[in-house]
C-alpha cells in the first residue's frame, strides 16, 4: 500500500506532502490571464461555451487549421497584435472536445 507522508509545521499543524502533486503555480500567470481573456472575449461575441458546440468532423478540421495557422504565426512572429499562443491552446482544446464528442 502507498503510504502518504505527512509534514508537520512548527506549530504542530500536519498535512499531506505536496511532493509529487501537480504544481499549477509553475504556469506563468500572464499566460493564464491571456487565455482567460480569449475565452471571455469569445463568450461575449458568441455566447458562453459556444466553442463546445463544435462537434463535427468539420469542426475538428476548423480547430486544427486555426491551431496550425496560429502556431506558425507565433513561431514566425507574425501579426504580434494577436495572442497566438492562447489561440493555439484554445483551438487544441476545441479540437479535443469535438473529437471526444464524436467518439462518445
Amino acid at each position: 500500500m502507498n503510504q502518504i507522508k505527512n509534514e508537520r509545521s512548527i506549530g504542530g499543524f500536519t498535512r499531506s506532502s505536496d511532493k509529487g502533486k501537480i504544481d499549477y503555480s509553475l504556469i506563468p500567470q500572464e499566460f493564464l490571464d491571456e487565455l482567460a481573456a480569449l475565452y471571455t472575449e469569445g463568450a461575449l461575441v458568441h455566447g458562453r461555451n459556444n466553442w463546445m458546440k463544435g462537434t463535427s468532423d468539420k469542426a475538428v478540421e476548423s480547430f486544427e487549421a486555426s491551431a496550425t495557422r496560429h502556431f506558425f504565426d507565433w513561431l514566425r512572429q507574425r501579426n504580434r497584435t494577436e495572442k497566438h499562443r492562447s489561440q493555439v491552446v484554445f483551438n487544441m482544446n476545441g479540437r479535443d472536445n469535438a473529437l471526444n464528442k464524436l467518439n462518445e
